[in-house]
Order: C-alpha cells, then sequence, then structure tokens
C-alpha cells in the first residue's frame, strides 16, 4: 500500500499546486462569510501538519510547527507556497518510499487524534485531511473566480 499510498499524495499535492496557479493572488487571503480559512492559510496549513506529523514526530528533523501562524500569516508569494508544497510533497513521498512495513505497523510517536494509532493509521488520515482541505480550496477559488 505505501506505493499506492505515494501515488496518492503525489497526485493530491500537484493538485493542490495546480489550485494555487489557478487562485488569482487578489483572492489567495481572502475569507468570505462563514468560510473563516483563506486558501493560501488552508495551503499552508496542509504544509505545516505534513512537516509537523512527518517531519518533526516521525522522523525527528527538528522541524518547528506554528500552527497558529499557519492561518494568521497573509500574503506569502505564490512562488514560496508552492515551493512549500512541493517540499511537503516530496517529504511524504521519500518517506512512503523508505519506510518499511514494520515502521508502518508501530504506533506513531504521539496520539495526533487524542488516541494510539499506527504510523499506517495516521498517514491514512493525512491523506484524508489533505482531500478535505484541497476540496475546500477548489471549491473557494471555483465561487470567487468570477
Amino acid at each position: 500500500m505505501k506505493k499506492e499510498l505515494s501515488f496518492l499524495f503525489a497526485r493530491e499535492f500537484d493538485n493542490t499546486i495546480e489550485n494555487l496557479e489557478h487562485i488569482p493572488e487578489n483572492i489567495l487571503w481572502e475569507i468570505s462569510g462563514e468560510i473563516k480559512n483563506s486558501p493560501g492559510n488552508l495551503m499552508l496549513h496542509l504544509c505545516g501538519g505534513m512537516f509537523h506529523n512527518i517531519g518533526s514526530v516521525l522522523l525527528q528533523n527538528g522541524y518547528v510547527r506554528d500552527r497558529e501562524g499557519e492561518f494568521k500569516n497573509k500574503n506569502i508569494p505564490k512562488a514560496k507556497l508552492k515551493e512549500m508544497l512541493l517540499e511537503a510533497k516530496k517529504l511524504i513521498c521519500h518517506t512512503l518510499d523508505t519506510i518499511t512495513e514494520e515502521e508502518l505497523q508501530k504506533e506513531f510517536p504521539t496520539q495526533q487524534l487524542g488516541y494510539p494509532m499506527t504510523t499506517e493509521f495516521l498517514i491514512i488520515h493525512l491523506y484524508g485531511h489533505l482531500n478535505y482541505h484541497l476540496g475546500q480550496i477548489n471549491y473557494f477559488w471555483r465561487i470567487y473566480k468570477k
């Protein structure tokens, strides 16, 4: 399943980057009505979650997450967002390409959802979370592209 997950993560990060390219600069950081998170902030959040869960917790690479900043920071250039999305894609795909089946079945070091789970379960959760926010991003730019 590692190969399939790697393919799916790569595809959805590519879809996120494609959405980024379609979103005009003037709405990338907008919120409206009940929509409390801009497309740009959702992209920062997706990267932050990947860098934290995979980079910091699993690989212990020293990344320090600023979750609050993921939702507060604004006006980051599209090129920087794209670079971050590509880095997150590379991180998860490389991890899936190199992690062993035994490591996937180990308990994830932290209880990200409030209960113990395997690393494999957490990675599947991250894939679902990516898709959830990608849907929000896609819907947002389609509504406001007029």
